[in-house]
């Protein structure tokens, strides 16, 4: 596959894949300390992100996003690139998202609670919205998923040639930040880079809980195919998630890495 060159991104991106693809997670976060919990392994480990030790019908999910794409709208936050958002270098193309768990039920309210008035996660009246009811298996999967509150669920694009330049994220009113993301679909090409810890080893029909508000990271689409993911946040049920994350802190490899495959 023929893959599109690094040059044809802003040099924001260009500099920090440059700086971070070959880089791998920090020797502190290979090893395993005995006896932890999920909510040590959410709110203590620091880890930049876990992999999941669970399947997902992912391509039966890929196909209910597809059926979405022509509905999805650009994630453009105000908050998150700065106050000159309109410089090249401090800006994204082609990430685009629609929602199936939403502030009041309505599909294209992705960004969080205290964006729309309200001063805590806990607090909004998050709802399913059209496209979880036209999406059942996603649904399913979700009304699944042990967490206590699901705040945000939404299928998130980036199209051939997008990309999200470096940025990091936000905690405000939320005490349960982290995202818990799901590969639909992975096309070669595709990269999301932490700084310093490299990029996550995604696959197909894989998960991962992600610590974005603590780390800078990027995302780029080099590939000729949509990559979709499904993202979500949530307060976790502690009780009910404590054999997943323990699972996947305890019996997953924590060493593999990919590199971007270069053109």
């Amino acid at each position: 596959m023929s893959l599109r060159s690094l040059e044809e991104f802003p040099r924001s991106v260009q500099d920090f894949v440059t700086r971070n693809e070959r880089q791998s997670l920090d020797p502190q976060y290979l090893e395993r300390e005995a006896g932890k919990d999920a909510h040590w392994i959410y709110e203590e480990s620091g880890l930049p992100w876990l992999k999941l030790a669970i399947e997902v019908p992912c391509a039966e999910m890929f196909q209910e996003a597809l059926a979405w794409t022509e509905h999805m709208i650009e994630q453009d936050y105000p908050t998150l690139w700065g106050k000159d958002k309109k410089q090249e270098d401090a800006a994204q193309q082609g990430w685009k998202t629609i929602c199936l768990h939403a502030i009041d039920g309505d599909m294209h309210k992705f960004d969080r609670a205290n964006m729309y008035g309200y001063d805590h996660e806990d607090s909004a009246p998050y709802q399913w919205t059209e496209v979880a009811h036209k999406s059942p298996v996603t649904k399913a999967f979700l009304e699944s998923f042990p967490y206590a509150k699901l705040y945000r669920a939404r299928f998130t694009m980036l199209e051939p040639g997008g990309f999200a330049a470096p940025h990091i994220g936000r905690k405000e009113n939320a005490d349960y930040s982290h995202k818990i993301s799901f590969a639909l679909n992975h096309p070669e090409g595709f990269a999301f880079l932490y700084e310093r810890h490299g990029c996550i080893p995604w696959r197909a029909g894989r998960g991962f809980l992600l610590n974005v508000d603590e780390n800078y990271h990027c995302v780029l689409n080099r590939s000729n195919v949509r990559r979709i993911h499904l993202i979500t946040m949530g307060r976790p049920d502690w009780e009910k998630i404590d054999p997943l994350f323990k699972q996947s802190y305890y019996d997953v490899d924590p060493r593999e890495n990919l590199f971007i495959h270069q053109s």
